[in-house]
């Protein structure tokens, strides 16, 4: 119902009507302390995996793995992921999100806390690792971006939804810029300034007021199909 009253408020709307129409839904879902906190989370996350591209120039000019080993952790991933979404995410409707996505970001944050203990060449952990960091991005992706969904009115969820991806889009421009620079000037720094991104994106979920309508990652998860 909320779908084909949507096509028949957007028909004929021009591309400048549709963006105004997009950031007057998401000026009214800031009013809702929930929709901040996560649209917040989501914007920190996503700059921290943007700053991401720098892992895979870790892994060969620090710790030195070879191209045969590095293509290991693709598939390694995508193991991860299957095995999460069949074991774990149908049970995540048992925990409130304002829990879970801080967890889930600390994991990832400890998986790359790893990579800066682990000596060269040791490719068993550099695995253990990266199950680490794909398990916490995975994770902290399904469930914030299901809380976010979760917490706002169906008539103009997908107006707003889409302008915050847009929005985050654009405030992860610089994201490849800052790890880049942060990369040639010391490998370790990159991965740090990462660490205290997704550090300060669980502090803001766990501190900041909300009031956590999107505790039924169940139902968050259902409208996400």
């Amino acid at each position: 119902a909320a779908g084909v009253e949507l096509n028949r408020h957007h028909a004929g709307l021009s591309i400048l009507e549709s963006l105004r129409h997009h950031l007057q839904a998401v000026r009214e879902n800031l009013l809702n302390a929930e929709f901040r906190k996560l649209a917040l989370t989501l914007g920190l996350f996503s700059f921290a995996q943007a700053m991401g591209f720098v892992f895979t120039l870790y892994y060969n000019n620090v710790l030195k793995l070879t191209a045969g080993q590095l293509s290991l952790l693709p598939p390694l991933v995508a193991v991860v992921g299957l095995v999460l979404y069949r074991l774990v995410v149908p049970r995540l409707n048992r925990f409130p999100s304002r829990y879970t996505i801080p967890v889930f970001l600390a994991l990832m944050a400890g998986g790359q806390a790893l990579l800066l203990l682990i000596p060269a060449g040791h490719l068993s952990l550099v695995i253990l690792a990266a199950g680490l960091i794909a398990s916490g991005a995975y994770l902290g992706f399904v469930s914030i971006n299901a809380a976010l969904n979760n917490c706002m009115g169906a008539l103009h969820k997908a107006d707003a939804y889409s302008a915050v991806q847009l929005l985050v889009a654009l405030g992860t421009i610089p994201a490849g810029w800052l790890a880049g620079s942060l990369f040639e000037s010391d490998p370790r720094l990159a991965l740090a300034a990462i660490i205290g991104v997704l550090a300060l994106a669980a502090l803001t979920h766990a501190l900041t007021p909300g009031s956590d309508r999107s505790a039924q990652p169940s139902k968050a998860i259902g409208d996400m199909g």
